[in-house]
């Protein structure tokens, strides 16, 4: 009888709760909104077992909020007293009160609050130092530039990523402020400055950037690579060549990579020579790259496939799936006109040579054009490579084929010895009986066996 009265106790206490809590929540959101129509009882502070309902109000409005209304939020989160009460506890020394207290004022946007958050970097806890860059992060807020800085030195390697996001946060305006601290004479830190220079970069900061292309540790250089893509200044392009040909490959892949945001045609050659790469990685960014560049996708991708190099064809055909070039072929298969109907068929060969079989299953089972369909399975009977039949399975066994479509699919998935003849085959079978029987015929009149004169003689 205890157990069951305890249990009743429980769930009524949490029912009671619960109950209580939105019923307040309610109450604040119209508070807060009284105070938005700039409503004389809505300007009253809530009262003090409402005040952080209030913030959490507050702080589920603003990120959806206008820039008008973002700025009523704050205002009201200040005459509230709440962004007080944040900085008394950005100033506890024990306890996660301080990280919270961070991440509600960053999360708000109270950029006077950068400083007092950058000395939760030194002193803190763990979770603490975490929870202030992150805030920092947040904020970008310019000030906090150099106190990172300073404290770059002693962040453990977990907490690198994001030291370089906040450090990018604060100079995204003014990445220039960025580049005296290049030179700094730790790698690891060299590189996070780096890190943060490759997220904002802009061609303003490209020839301030250019001497650190041979810089001696290979983590600055394939930052500094990034940091030209994402600045997109054609005058970078002969730098990235350079580094296209370094000794590693996480450089040339980034140079690549960067080549490719470019767009710039005066690359082609340098990407047509990354497809031959040593490493796999950087070849499969090059076709990437070179889909984005290529006059004729079809040319480049036929070179890949009898390169045999499958993560450079793979990475082709994800670019050409993704620019929807693939999915235009398929459409124009049956197009009146010959040559987007003869080059969309050759690009769909293609595709089948290079096993790439993933656009042509998926407009088999789903594409709304009864001829479409027909065409892809005539090629499929062509070009399908009788060794993959085991990938249809997968395809035979969805529910969304079109009977017509899955008895040739399992057509094509038989063996050669016991497939059924196909039209052509009958045809050709009949073609070939006549021409015997035309043969035999004749050799009979030859002879004189089907002479009818000779008959009467």
């Amino acid at each position: 009888m205890a157990l069951i009265l305890t249990a009743f106790t429980r769930r009524f206490l949490k029912y009671w709760y619960f109950q209580l809590r939105d019923r307040r929540r309610l109450v604040v959101a119209a508070h807060v909104d009284n105070a938005l129509r700039e409503n004389e009882r809505g300007n009253e502070t809530p009262a003090p077992r409402f005040l952080w309902l209030a913030e959490d109000d507050l702080l589920r409005r603003i990120p959806v909020a206008d820039e008008k209304k973002k700025e009523q939020l704050r205002d009201l989160y200040r005459a509230w007293g709440l962004a007080a009460l944040r900085g008394e506890e950005l100033q506890r020394r024990r306890g996660h009160r301080p990280g919270e207290a961070a991440i509600a004022l960053a999360r708000m946007g109270i950029r006077e609050a950068a400083l007092p958050i950058t000395q939760l970097l030194r002193g803190y806890t763990h979770q603490v130092r975490l929870a202030a860059l992150r805030a920092l992060e947040v904020l970008g807020a310019q000030k906090a530039t150099q106190p990172l800085m300073d404290v770059l030195p002693e962040v453990k390697d977990t907490a690198r990523i994001l030291a370089a996001a906040a450090l990018a946060s604060s100079c995204r305006s003014r990445p220039e402020l960025l580049l005296p601290h290049l030179t700094h004479e730790d790698d690891p830190i060299r590189a996070i400055v780096a890190g943060a220079m490759a997220e904002v970069a802009t061609p303003a900061v490209v020839p301030g950037i250019q001497p650190y292309v041979r810089d001696p540790y290979p983590e600055v250089r394939a930052r500094i690579a990034e940091a030209f893509g994402t600045a997109a200044d054609p005058k970078a392009l002969p730098l990235l060549k350079e580094l296209a040909k370094d000794s590693v490959w996480s450089v040339r892949i980034e140079a690549v990579a960067a080549m490719g945001r470019l767009g710039d045609y005066d690359a082609f050659e340098t990407l047509s020579a990354a497809v031959h790469d040593s490493d796999w990685r950087v070849r499969r960014e090059a076709a990437a790259a070179l889909s984005n560049l290529a006059p004729e996708p079809l040319g480049t991708l036929t070179a890949l496939r009898r390169s045999g190099d499958r993560y450079a064809t793979e990475a082709m055909v994800a670019e050409l799936e993704r620019q929807g070039i693939i999915w235009e072929a398929i459409n124009n298969l049956n197009s009146p006109s010959p040559d987007l109907r003869a080059s969309s068929q050759l690009l769909v060969q293609e595709l089948l040579q290079a096993r790439a079989y993933g656009a042509i299953f998926y407009a088999l089972e789903m594409h709304p054009s009864d001829e479409i369909r027909h065409t892809l399975l005539e090629m499929l009977d062509l070009f399908f490579l009788r060794e993959d039949r085991e990938q249809l399975t997968p395809l035979l066994e969805s529910r969304f084929l079109e009977p017509d479509t899955r008895r040739s699919l399992e057509n094509i998935a038989l063996p050669a010895r016991e497939k059924s003849p196909s039209k052509l085959s009958l045809l050709l079978t009949g073609l070939g009986i006549g021409v015997f029987l035309t043969l035999l015929a004749a050799l009979r009149i030859s002879r004189g066996d089907g002479d009818p004169a000779g008959s009467t003689s």
